[in-house]
């Protein structure tokens, strides 16, 4: 117990002493971040937080009209650049994954975040009387989209410059959760896949979040309490932790809330 305890010291209230701000480590005047699922919910806050920091931006999601709205506010708020692609990664085809992977090129982008993801309609069904088509778009969306971004993104990335690379994974990932079968294993797969991806590279940094409940539409809204969060709280707490940390639960309670659910019997989690 003494161990996580020094960690949680360590994490919390000596690293950002230590390491304030560490998203400064990829500016430079000019640069750009790139934020998936960027219309609503995290990805917006993911956005705004950027655009306040002075990164540039190019944000996709699949309603052009929210995106454009995100746009107009943030260039009028913070004086940046933003670009707006309206894609539907559900849908992409290698052409669409060839033309984001030009923006490497024609952009000095910096940052990648890989935020957009789907749970519903499959979340709270059992495997048995699963429709297997949205199955497949969570596989698509959650595993592959961010896998394909992530592999032209790192193929256009300089040796002498840094990089940052954001995966969301969920709290799901970590445990057996019955009527959430595909969903919390494409996000084990991205958990683990993030890990493995932060021992690859010198100057591209990995860091993956899993959150517990942040009020998004995915979990229809929730009121904001002190364990569901807002979006713009966990990008914030979340900002601490980037480029430092290969993998956390980043706001502070919902890391006190994984201690509660790795101390609980197994057969506990299965009844909850």
């Amino acid at each position: 117990m003494i161990i996580p305890i020094i960690k949680f010291i360590y994490l919390y209230f000596i690293l950002p002493i230590l390491k304030p701000n560490p998203i400064k480590k990829y500016f430079e005047e000019g640069v750009y971040a790139l934020v998936t699922g960027a219309s609503e919910g995290i990805g917006r806050a993911y956005a705004y937080k950027l655009a306040k920091e002075g990164y540039n931006l190019i944000i996709i999601a699949r309603r052009q009209n929210l995106l454009e709205e995100i746009k107009k506010d943030i260039e009028e708020k913070y004086k940046v650049k933003v670009i707006v692609k309206p894609i539907d990664l559900v849908k992409a085809t290698e052409e669409t994954f060839n033309d984001i992977a030009k923006l490497y090129d024609e952009y000095d982008v910096r940052i990648l975040i890989n935020n957009a993801g789907i749970s519903y309609p499959i979340f709270a069904t059992f495997f048995k009387d699963y429709d297997m088509e949205p199955v497949r778009d969570v596989i698509k969306l959650n595993i592959w989209a961010a896998l394909k971004m992530s592999h032209s993104f790192v193929n256009k990335a300089k040796k002498e410059k840094n990089y940052l690379i954001i995966y969301m994974s969920s709290c799901t990932s970590k445990f057996a959760v019955p009527a959430g079968t595909a969903y919390s294993s494409s996000k084990a797969y991205i958990r683990q896949f993030a890990a493995c991806m932060s021992c690859e590279f010198d100057n591209i940094d990995v860091t993956c979040f899993s959150p517990w409940n942040v009020s998004t539409a995915m979990i229809k809204n929730p009121e904001v309490s002190f364990a569901n969060c807002a979006p713009d709280t966990f990008v914030e707490w979340a900002f601490k932790f980037v480029g430092l940390v290969d993998e956390i639960d980043p706001y502070i309670v919902h890391y006190l809330e994984d201690w509660g659910w790795w101390a609980m019997p197994l057969s506990l989690q299965k009844a909850s």
